[in-house]
């Protein structure tokens, strides 16, 4: 997990230093050192989380965590958590209700079907 927050830090801290935004990384001391993980994945998503932020957040702060929370049924497993969250102007409540709508069964099909 830490790997991922540096290449965030590479990526995103010149954008930042010439802006009046903060970043902030964190890491819960409860996440494993090591986890299995797709991390192109992870770092495309984060990567588009932290750019929407810096857009629009014109002043304050952006902070990245990651935690983990044990599995109450399997306690060898558990499952990572990512937060990024700022103080810019927020998601209109009416583009909430679409905000994931790509990641219904019905779009996953389509895409799915698309590829073959």
């Amino acid at each position: 997990p830490s790997e991922i927050l540096e290449q965030l830090k590479l990526i995103f801290s010149c954008v930042v230093n010439k802006s009046n935004v903060k970043l902030y990384f964190y890491i819960h001391e409860n996440t494993p050192k090591k986890i299995l993980q797709d991390r192109e994945r992870i770092n495309q998503i984060l990567a588009n989380m932290v750019s929407n932020s810096i857009k629009y957040t014109k002043s304050g702060m952006i902070s990245i965590i990651i935690d983990w929370e044990d599995d109450k049924f399997d306690p060898k497993t558990g499952f990572i958590k990512f937060s990024v969250s700022d103080t810019g102007c927020g998601i209109q409540n009416k583009s909430k209700q679409n905000l994931f709508a790509f990641l219904s069964p019905k779009n996953i099909r389509d895409i799915q079907m698309d590829r073959k």
